[in-house]
This record gives C-alpha cells, structure tokens and sequence, in this order.
C-alpha cells in the first residue's frame, strides 16, 4: 500500500559531480550554424555606425538598411544578403541565485533552482562568447557561492563548477545582505541578472526594497519562474469547499506577485515572469535585447 518508505546509503567508490545541463549549449552552437538564435524574429533597432564588428550573414528583410547588403554573398547565393554587426563594447554581466525556501519547490521535475542553474550556464556560455564578463553570485540567508566577473573560457569552466556547488536551503533569503556584497565588490555598473521568486507580501517587500537600490547603479533583470498550476487554480471553478479555498489562496499568490512586478519596473528593473520551458529562452532573449540598446 505504499505506507512505508525505508531510506538508505550505499557507499561509493567516489564522488560524484552533479553539473547542469549542457545539452542546451550544443543546440545553441547547432542554431548558430544553421543561421538561426534566441532572438528570431525580434526586429532589430539599429544605429548607425554602432556595429563594427562581424557577426554572421543572414537573408535580407525589407527592414534592413540597404547599405548592409554583401553583394558578393549575395552574387554567391542568388539572393540578397546582408551582413549582420554587433556592437564592440563589452558589459558586465553580474548573475544572481536566490537559493533561498522559495526556489525550492518543483517545476517539471526539477526545482526552480535546477531551472534557474540550468538557464544561468547557458546566458554564462552566451555572454561570454559576445566577449563580456560574467559574474556569479549565489545567496539565501548568506552568499552561498561568488566568482567575480571575468571574461573567457576559463571563466565559464569556473561558472560551471560554482553552479554545480549551489544547493536550496529551506532559509529565507537575505537579499540585502547579498546586494550589498555584490555592491562592495563592484564599482563598475552592471547588468544584473537575480533569478528568484516572489510568494507572499513580506517577501515581495524585502526584495523590492534591497532591488531598488541596487538598481540606482546597475541595470537589473529580475527573473521568474511562472507556476501554470497556481494560475489555473487561481481561474478554475471550484465545486467543493476546499477547491474555494485553495482557489482563494491561489488569487492573493497571484495578485501580490502582480502588484510585486508593477512596483519592480515602475522603479526601473527589467522583470520576466515565464513557464520553466521558456527561462532560458526568454532570458537571452532579453540579455541580447539589452545588449544591444546599450543600455
């Protein structure tokens, strides 16, 4: 009747390292080559004389400057080709973990956490290949893990066995204390990227208050993870009276977390509030986006 469970060690030979995903960063390098990237089909703003350095080649589109065109490439293919630059400026990118109670609960057999890891390797991959430094910071009550931003493979090697250390914990996190030591070590504005969760009014208030901050000096990205089952049973018709509650309890989640976002980018911070199977997409997307309006 499944009414005992029985846990037990069986000792091994050696340890053994658990990394994140790496398969997404092969699909990343096999899209490059097939001429596609995360951020297909956005419309890319372009100001003249930004772009020096060669990126790829790419088909023409009725909204490319005609000045972009590679006649040679284009002689070759038959069709029109344009050439496609990115800026040459280089960025800080600054990533934070909350590893904290409310990264711990489960998304598609993963926690938010393992997600927030996985998509945390895979924009370290990217923005270090765009030649910007990547940073790594995670945190709950006290910094858990810190790699200071540098720039190169070495560094991603570095990023992938500082993810690999970061565990959940059950404690609440201490986002002041982890901004502020982010700010003690970095003189230079950043983007940061803080992957976390919001679930209740006083932990919405915490984050809002340390981020605002924070923000003053850098460009801030906050990232969530969007539960669909919290949203489809803050929407279902309940037909019994615990399915009215827990509907209830779904809405003010649901609300505070609305209201939580509405502060956050009336004070300047980017925010992104997804499914799992969209965080990494979704978060380049927007890291590329920023990129390029230099901002």
């Amino acid at each position: 009747l499944d009414l005992i469970e029985k846990q037990g060690h069986v000792a091994a030979t050696a340890a053994a390292n658990v990394y994140p995903d790496l398969h997404e960063i092969r699909r990343y390098e096999l899209t490059l080559r097939r001429g596609l990237a995360y951020d297909a089909g956005q419309r890319r703003a372009r100001v003249p004389g930004a772009g020096t350095v060669f990126e790829r080649l790419r088909e023409y589109v009725p909204d490319d400057d005609p000045r972009s065109i590679s006649w040679t490439a284009t002689a070759r293919r038959g069709k029109p080709i344009s050439v496609e630059y990115e800026t040459e400026r280089q960025q800080r990118i600054q990533i934070l973990l909350d590893a904290g109670r409310m990264m711990s609960s489960t998304l598609g057999g993963l926690s938010k956490l393992d997600h927030a890891v996985n998509t945390a390797l895979m924009l370290s991959y990217v923005a270090i290949a765009k030649g910007d430094e990547v940073g790594l910071l995670g945190f709950a009550d006290t910094v858990r893990g810190y790699a200071p931003p540098r720039r190169g493979r070495r560094q991603f090697l570095r990023l992938t066995e500082e993810l690999r250390k970061i565990e959940g914990t059950t404690t609440e996190p201490d986002y002041r204390a982890a901004f502020e030591f982010l700010r003690a070590r970095s003189g230079r504005r950043s983007l940061v990227v803080l992957f976390t969760d919001l679930v209740d009014d006083e932990a919405s208030r915490a984050l809002v208050a340390a981020v605002t901050r924070l923000a003053g000096h850098n460009l801030v990205l906050c990232c969530l993870l969007a539960d669909p089952q919290l949203a489809e049973t803050a929407t279902r018709s309940p037909v019994s009276t615990t399915e009215l509650f827990e509907k209830v309890v779904a809405q003010e989640v649901r609300d505070a977390r609305i209201r939580a976002l509405a502060i956050l980018r009336r004070r300047g911070v980017h925010t992104i509030d997804v499914p799992a199977e969209r965080l990494t997409v979704a978060t380049i997307q927007r890291y590329l986006e920023l990129k390029r309006r230099s901002l």
